[in-house]
Order: structure tokens, then C-alpha cells, then sequence
């Protein structure tokens, strides 16, 4: 399967009522080495959507402790 052009869009946020989106670091723990993901000061993202990391499928990381953050 091959994807051309192809984008999706997400916005996270912390739980935590002090964590600012713009104190946030999100990226993409690809086995080529880290991929920053840029937030849009509302905490929307977009993630590359490519065979090869469709098929590694790497987790997306982030700065915050585990279970605070969220998907809006």
C-alpha cells in the first residue's frame, strides 16, 4: 500500500491543569532516530503517514508523566 499526500490531524493536552501546550515535547521514537512533532498552539498535530513507519509503527513520545495526557 502507498500513501501519497496523506495527513491526520489530532490534538492533545494535559490533564494537568498547569502543563501549558507550549511546555510540551511530542515525538515520533522512530528506529532512524526522533521525529519532532510540532503542536499548533491549540495542542493540534499532524503525524507523517509513510509505509516505513507505517510498518515499524513507533511510538509517539512525549515530555509528561505517563497518564496525563490526553487526546481532545
Amino acid at each position: 500500500m502507498t500513501h501519497t499526500n496523506l495527513q491526520v490531524f489530532l490534538r492533545m493536552k494535559s490533564s494537568l491543569p498547569e502543563v501549558k501546550i507550549a511546555d510540551l515535547k511530542v515525538y515520533i521514537d522512530s528506529k532512524d532516530g526522533p521525529i519532532p512533532v510540532g503542536l499548533g498552539t491549540n495542542g493540534i498535530f499532524s503525524v507523517p503517514m509513510r509505509d516505513n513507519l507505517l510498518a515499524e509503527n513507533p511510538p509517539i513520545l512525549d515530555n509528561q508523566p505517563k497518564g496525563t495526557m490526553e487526546f481532545a
